[in-house]
């Protein structure tokens, strides 16, 4: 399941080739390698692959020069000056619904996943700390956690135990606790920043949690919010990387508290005019279970109308239907909002919700490795992401980096030929 999952990504219409012409995947050959990846490249991605493959030295493969294939949104078939080439990519299924295997060639996958430029679109800040910078960060701030976790190794043993969301969160807010100055949140963000240039990811959009730091150490929003906005602009002058912010609220937690947060992040826009650009919309996230999105719909109405005439229009994205029930997505977009939902597994629960979905095109970041290692599904086999694309729903699938750390994983995200950068393009 794991090489027919990743190999969806792009192969089918990608002919890695050997020096000689051949066809044949080798498991010591090299992908060309890349330049800086930056934003630009998005709409010439295949031009910039196919320089790499004929102007890299080091490279044992080639692509054809009119290959369409790897750039977002190309037609299925693509197109190609090779007679033989064509008349087999047209007899091919469409993407994701054949079951392609490279056995034994995992090398070449991670290599090609790890090659493609990439956009980010569900990464929580909090949740990309390494052991070593929580502990480095602890002992910074003089915070023992040996009450917790008993050293580095201890924690990655913590990762491989989670039984179900609320299991996760446990480690993740505790993992979130060693956060307490302005440099601590721009080192977090230049971490992440240093693994998304290593992963080739040239746009992200990432979530935080600022209620958990105000309610927890008493953090003001300007001390987190500082730290990563000043990350994101070194990121983008270092690696190019171009990435927005969307502090989210804990759906845990009381309604009255997300609108004291939202207040304070009103009144950091309002004087840091500049944030504007970076702050693009607000989230809701955390335990699913017994919190629906109606516990927020005030605190929504706050943001969409009293709040518009200083911070314009912010954009509404929330977690439902992970743990949650169908309907938790049906209020997430009729009481809230929201134009993006993240997750929405169990949307394939309710037909009249997947017509919806479908005919609205509204984007869906599915996460399958943390819906298995969460318990949502028992095996990735179980998943229902190729339901969900064959019901021709609008999907990004990602990893997100806690359990792609733990893994080992490539980053991996299927963004399928029909699915238009629909959130980007919002967001840019």
């Amino acid at each position: 399941m794991t090489d027919t999952l990743a190999v969806a990504i792009a192969v089918q219409d990608l002919e890695l080739k050997n020096a000689d012409g051949s066809n044949k995947f080798t498991s010591t050959g090299t992908l060309p390698t890349h330049g800086d990846g930056g934003p630009e490249n998005l709409t010439n991605m295949d031009d910039r692959l196919d320089d790499q493959g004929h102007h890299s030295g080091s490279s044992n493969f080639t692509t054809d020069e009119k290959r369409h294939t790897l750039q977002f949104g190309a037609d299925q078939t693509g197109t190609s000056s090779n007679n033989n080439s064509e008349s087999v990519k047209k007899s091919r299924p469409p993407l994701l619904k054949q079951q392609v295997r490279l056995e034994g060639r995992p090398t070449i996958l991670k290599k090609l996943a790890s090659a493609m430029p990439k956009v980010e679109l569900h990464v929580h800040l909090e949740g990309t700390l390494d052991p070593e910078l929580v502990f480095a960060l602890a002992q910074r701030n003089d915070i023992d956690l040996t009450p917790h976790f008993k050293d580095e190794d201890d924690l990655r043993s913590r990762y491989e135990s989670f039984t179900d969301l609320n299991s996760f969160l446990d480690v993740y807010y505790r993992c979130a606790s060693v956060l307490c100055t302005e440099q601590d949140f721009y080192e977090l963000t230049m971490a992440y920043f240093a693994k998304a240039k290593q992963n080739n990811i040239v746009y992200a959009e990432m979530f935080f949690d600022p209620q958990h730091h105000k309610e927890q150490r008493g953090l003001s929003f300007e001390t987190c919010a500082n730290g990563i906005i000043s990350a994101m602009n070194d990121a983008h002058s270092r690696y190019g990387i171009q990435s927005k912010l969307i502090p989210c609220f804990l759906r845990h937690l009381p309604e009255a508290s997300a609108k004291a947060t939202w207040i304070e992040i009103f009144k950091y826009m309002k004087s840091h005019p500049a944030s504007k650009s970076k702050i693009v919309g607000v989230g809701l996230d955390s335990s699913e279970k017994k919190n629906p999105p109606r516990k927020f719909h005030g605190v929504f109405w706050m943001i969409r109308h009293a709040s518009k005439g200083v911070v314009g229009d912010m954009h509404v994205v929330a977690h439902a239907g992970e743990e949650g029930p169908a309907r938790y997505i049906t209020e997430a977009l009729n009481l809230l909002h929201a134009e993006r939902i993240d997750h929405g597994v169990q949307c394939v629960k309710d037909a009249k919700l997947v017509q919806r979905l479908r005919e609205e095109n509204i984007p869906l970041t599915v996460c399958p490795l943390s819906n298995t290692r969460l318990r949502v599904f028992g095996h990735m086999k179980d998943h229902n992401l190729k339901r969900m694309l064959d019901l021709g729903l609008n999907v990004s699938t990602i990893f997100i980096p806690m359990i792609r750390r733990i893994l080992g994983a490539s980053m991996i995200i299927i963004l399928p030929s029909s699915m238009p950068l629909t959130w980007m393009n919002l967001m840019c």
